[in-house]
């Protein structure tokens, strides 16, 4: 079975569409970054298994023909990995660069990755005419009815899984974040409206397809995501244009204009009308589409997105900055990836803070512009090889909808896109918004590709297409829909953030072009159906995904149980909901055949035998935790969380030999050996991988449990985030922790009893968050949150209460404190937290003066937040300067509203009069 090319073929093939259904379902309630490092520990191991299956199953050379705009963009691919990976061996600190940041973890692992997995799809999908294609988006639209339907039941208040701090008006779905669940609506929409066109003459077609479009809309809309449904018009322009092409309706490019203008309209006009302005800021979506930063009240849409757009605009001036002054080897070769954000904390405006808050204890890792994210993480060169990937692969759609051909095409795609870039760039600053200058470039190059087919669209309406093209409407529809929602990818990130979920379904989206492209333009390739005529059953991953996501993944103590765990029956709405749409696929699939019922019959058995096994594994496993903690509950729950990946890909190799049964012959020729030579790299890669995403697993579980047992077993605590650090050296989120941990507990000691005798146990504690916090500032010297805590370790040791103790340490301490500050103050300025801490150091060591001058910079600062007023108050009434504290108050009242004016007063002891 292993020397045979059908078990590859099949494999490959399964994998990807494990891929595409269970990546945006998988997330784990036990992690902190429950959401990324559960997909990433699905995806990554399986997408290397997919391309060393398409290896094993050919080679690179043997797996069907490649087209010129196929070969273009996977050598842009490889180029731009090359150029990434020279950029994480020259960046300050490579492990951080290869593995990723905390909270994205996309770094040179992740996107060698997204290039394999692109590599895998191209090549299973090619030769395969449309039926490959429609198997995978097929399933990758199923498996959105999982996330939609909980996004409804989160809007609805009947959630079961608990997130921390979410906004109950706007749902994060399976994605973790409501833009992120909006993107990827935005991105599939556009598929899913030309399917259910394509079946609109079925009503088993029509009753499957037009139900998912609702639900994805509904999701979309429920999440009120501004850049992924502004993304979506623009998509959504696309197609119609398209569609009006081939169709040679001119009439239809008048109406796609006046509404078009409709939208721009009704933006300028709640943004520029106070009327309609208070008529729309408390609706849905139409809310957060106005910019208003002053006029609106807290905490509504508005305002809060208000805020957002206010610190985007911040950070990509910040990243410009950066940009700018960055050395000329960062500027074409990158910081290295996920690297950038730590150079720009000198750079970052007051008004990111001013958004931001008082309480803001981590950096933006991401410029929220993908323009500007590649630019700085991989450089010039590497945007450049980025860039050519999307051009190549719009080319292609372009040769291959409209028949036109030339080298003269890839030199349009690529330099009237960056015409169109530099006018909306210019434009931007022409308007006084310098700092959105790059965002603007990004757009504009979507523009450039959306003017380029909107001129071959109006071209066919006069002259129509030739009658190759014209025969095929069905794949035709279908590539027209997969370009444009390739082009609403594009558009979004340019102001948003991509996630592992995004990259992968865009490079997938990318291929299917490609491949669907190559077939289109192939006239020896026949109209397929849009229907297979065999039952799939591949539902079953984006089940099995939902069960391992869904269902309660540990048996915590009542003491520690969050509510919405005793409503995990409920994720059965949307596991039912997607069961019963699958049955309807599965009986539609096979609706030419006979024995249809039997073949219904078969999928059920297999998709509900398969889910059942799962669940009852599932519930075998969930560990017992609490109320006290032992380590051993990190292996165990690290071994649930990884079982639902396991089970999937068990799963995929039984399918691939099954059918490597089925198909079975005799004449079958073994693999070379040269092909297993050229796919042992991806198999090893793999193994990494899995390694890998197991580690991230462990770190992140325990990193959970040991704040479970934070307050009740200190030292179970400590030693599960010893072994966390261990495993994850390079993960300063980790050091941080414990670091703090620690300094808690001395505070607690201090607050306890500062006393000569509880001295030891206070130095002690110390002792070791101060050894901590060195080990991280030697690994990370220019973090200022790390030189910050090694500051904080110091200034606690200086404190007035411990300090007759050891009098001679304590002003050693103050004196490394201050210096420790001042070093963190010029990496980042104006950080309101450096500054708090930095003037309570100043004002205990009788520096009056000195700390007031840092109060008054934390005020400019965040002069909204009553902090810094109130730190002013406390320290002013201390040394008896009434004064100080009533021109404070009153500096405050032009500035507070009037809870933070109330909260100023009880801190001063004065009545409201």
């Amino acid at each position: 079975m292993l020397r045979h090319a059908t078990f590859w073929n099949s494999l490959a093939g399964v994998l990807i569409l494990a891929i595409v259904s269970a990546t945006p379902i998988m997330m784990s309630s036990i992690m902190d970054r429950g959401y990324e490092v559960a997909k990433l520990a699905l995806a990554n191991p399986l997408a290397f298994l997919a391309l060393a299956s398409i290896l094993m199953a050919g080679g690179w050379r043997e797996q069907g023909s490649t087209s010129g705009e196929a070969r273009v963009a996977t050598l842009c691919f490889l180029a731009f990995l090359l150029l990434a990976g020279i950029s994480t061996v020259l960046s300050a600190h490579p492990a951080v660069a290869f593995f990723g940041g905390y909270f994205r973890r996309e770094g040179l692992l992740a996107w060698t990755v997204y290039a394999a997995f692109f590599i895998a799809v191209l090549r299973w999908t090619q030769g395969r005419s449309q039926a490959g294609v429609v198997e995978v988006v097929e399933v990758l639209l199923l498996a959105s009815v999982i996330p939609a339907t909980y996004a409804i039941q989160q809007r609805l208040g009947l959630d079961f899984f608990f997130v921390g701090n979410r906004d109950p008006g706007r749902p994060n779905g399976t994605l973790g974040n409501p833009v992120f669940l909006g993107a990827y609506f935005a991105m599939l929409l556009p598929i899913t409206a030309v399917r259910c066109w394509l079946g609109r003459r079925r009503l088993a077609e029509l009753a499957l397809w037009l139900p998912i479009v609702l639900l994805q809309a509904t999701g979309l809309l429920i999440s009120q995501s501004r850049g992924p449904l502004l993304a979506l018009v623009v998509g959504s322009g696309l197609l119609a244009v398209l569609a009006a092409g081939f169709r040679r309706s001119r009439g239809t490019f008048v109406t796609i204009g006046v509404m078009l203008a409709t939208v721009v309209a009704v933006l300028v006009l709640i943004n520029a009308n106070a009327t309609a302005q208070r008529m729309a800021r408390d609706l849905p979506v139409l809310g957060r589409l106005i910019y208003n930063l002053e006029g609106s009240q807290p905490g509504t849409l508005t305002s809060l997105a208000s805020r957002s757009t206010a610190a985007r605009l911040g950070i990509w001036k910040a990243a410009t900055d950066t940009y700018m002054e960055a050395p000329t080897s960062a500027k074409l070769i990158g910081f290295g990836p996920e690297s950038a954000s730590t150079h720009y904390y000198p750079y970052l405006p007051d008004e990111v803070m001013q958004v931001d808050g008082y309480w803001q204890s981590n950096s933006y890792d991401r410029f929220h512009a993908d323009t500007l994210d590649i630019t700085l993480n991989y450089g010039i060169f590497g945007w450049l090889a980025y860039f050519g990937i999307f051009s190549a692969v719009f080319a292609a759609a372009a040769r291959a909808l409209f028949g036109v051909g030339g080298r003269w095409l890839y030199l349009a795609f690529a330099l009237i896109p960056v015409a169109v870039a530099a006018i909306a760039a210019g434009l931007a600053r022409f308007v006084g918004l310098p700092s959105t200058m790059v965002p603007a470039a990004g757009i504009g190059i979507g523009g450039g590709w959306l003017l380029l087919f909107l001129a071959f669209s109006w071209r066919a309406s006069r002259n129509g297409l030739p009658e190759s093209l014209r025969s095929r409407p069905a794949m035709w529809a279908l590539l027209a829909a997969l370009t444009s929602s390739l082009l609403v990818f594009w558009i979004d990130v340019q102001v948003n953030i991509p996630t592992l979920t995004s990259r992968l379904i865009s490079f997938g989206i990318a291929a299917l072009v490609l491949a669907l492209a190559s077939a289109l333009q192939n006239p020896a390739s026949d109209e397929s159906p849009v229907v297979a005529t065999t039952p799939s059953w591949a539902v079953v991953f984006p089940i099995i995904a939902a069960c391992a996501s869904f269902l309660p993944a540990v048996a915590l103590d009542a003491s520690m149980r969050a509510q919405e765990t005793d409503r995990w029956w409920l994720s059965g709405i949307s596991i039912g909901l997607l069961l019963a749409f699958g049955a309807l696929h599965a009986w539609m699939r096979c609706a030419a055949d006979s024995n249809r019922q039997a073949h219904l019959m078969r999928w059920t058995t297999i998709v509900t035998g398969f889910a059942a096994t799962y669940a009852i594994l599932h519930w075998l496993l969930v560990p017992n935790v609490g109320p006290l903690i032992d380590p051993q509950n990190v292996a165990r729950l690290t071994g649930i969380a990884g079982i639902g990946g396991l089970f999937i890909l068990l799963i995929s190799i039984a399918t691939a030999a099954t059918a490597w049964r089925q198909a079975r012959t005799t004449a079958e020729s073994l693999i070379p050996t040269r092909s297993m030579v050229v796919a042992l790299p991806a198999f090893v890669l793999a193994g990494l991988a899995g390694f890998f995403a197991l580690t991230a697993l462990k770190a992140d579980i325990g990193s959970t449990v040991g704040s479970w047992a934070a307050s009740k077993q200190p030292e179970v605590s400590d030693r599960i985030l010893l072994a966390t650090i261990r495993a994850m050296p390079h993960e300063r989120h980790y050091q941080r922790q414990r670091t703090f941990d620690l300094l808690a507990r001395a505070m607690e000691e201090v607050k306890r009893s500062s006393s000569p005798e509880n001295f030891p146990k206070i130095r002690g504690l110390l002792d070791q968050a101060e050894d901590q916090a060195r080990e991280s500032l030697r690994r990370f010297p220019a973090d200022p949150w790390i030189v910050l805590a090694v500051a904080n370790v110091m200034q606690i040791r200086a404190l007035p209460a411990i300090r007759p103790i050891a009098p001679e340490n304590g002003q050693n301490a103050a004196l490394e404190a201050d210096e420790l500050f001042a070093r963190a103050y010029k990496i980042f300025p104006n950080q309101p937290l450096l500054l708090r801490n930095w003037a309570q150091l100043r004002f205990n060591e009788g520096d009056n003066w000195g700390a007031f001058r840092l109060l008054d910079r934390m005020e400019d600062t965040i002069p909204n937040e009553v902090e810094p007023y109130a730190e002013r108050v406390i320290m002013a009434k201390q040394i008896n300067d009434m004064d100080t504290v009533n021109e404070t108050i009153e500096r405050a009242r032009q500035r507070l509203d009037e809870s933070g004016i109330q909260r100023l007063l009880a801190v001063a002891g004065i009545q409201q009069k």
